[in-house]
């Protein structure tokens, strides 16, 4: 009845503590000056994922040593 999907690299990983802060509007966990990023994308795939009926968590990936972001739809 559910539809997974499950994103993993092998960047530095997200530490436990953090993983709620990303997902907040305009959130980086380094400065503007170290990331291009601009803070949006996992907030606005939160909200999507939201109105969706759905869930997304990080956790830490096991075979790529950073993170893994899991979306959990309904079908």
């Amino acid at each position: 009845d559910m539809v997974w999907l499950t994103v993993e690299d092998d960047g530095p990983g997200i530490q436990p503590e953090f993983h709620d802060r990303v997902f907040k509007l305009m959130t980086t966990l380094r400065s503007r000056d170290e990331c291009e990023g601009s803070g949006v994308g996992l907030a606005n795939c939160r909200k999507i994922v939201k109105l969706l009926k759905g869930d997304i968590a990080i956790t830490e990936s096991r075979t790529l040593g950073g993170a893994r972001v899991t979306v959990r739809l309904p079908l």
